[in-house]
């Protein structure tokens, strides 16, 4: 009886937990919005005038990029090049000439 009660003590609270918190829209994710319009929507905070907005895209070094498996990267996946000192000659990384944004196409 105990470890029943204990069961679906657990089970109630996992469907509370997902009910809470859960997203409002099935898929999307929102961020200061409960009502996302997209699959990421990211809304400011109008009411915070001091506090720094925006979207951080994962910030790696041209050497970090170099040693990356070929059989991780995902065609889309974007990132921003912080630093372009590198000694090696992958290929992989050969139009990495400056810092900035860059995206995998599939080549």
């Amino acid at each position: 009886m105990k470890k029943q009660l204990c069961t679906l003590a657990v089970l109630a609270s996992m469907f509370i937990g997902t009910e809470a918190f859960g997203q409002s829209e099935k898929g999307r994710v929102g961020v200061n919005t409960p009502t996302p319009k997209a699959t990421l929507d990211i809304q400011n905070l109008s009411s915070n005038l001091t506090t720094n907005e925006g979207l951080l895209i994962p910030r790696l070094t041209k050497t970090r990029v170099a040693s990356i498996d070929n059989n991780q990267l995902v065609k889309g996946t974007l990132i921003f090049v912080d630093n372009v000192s590198y000694s090696g000659n992958n290929p992989k990384v050969r139009q990495i000439n400056e810092e900035g944004f860059y995206y995998y196409n599939g080549d």
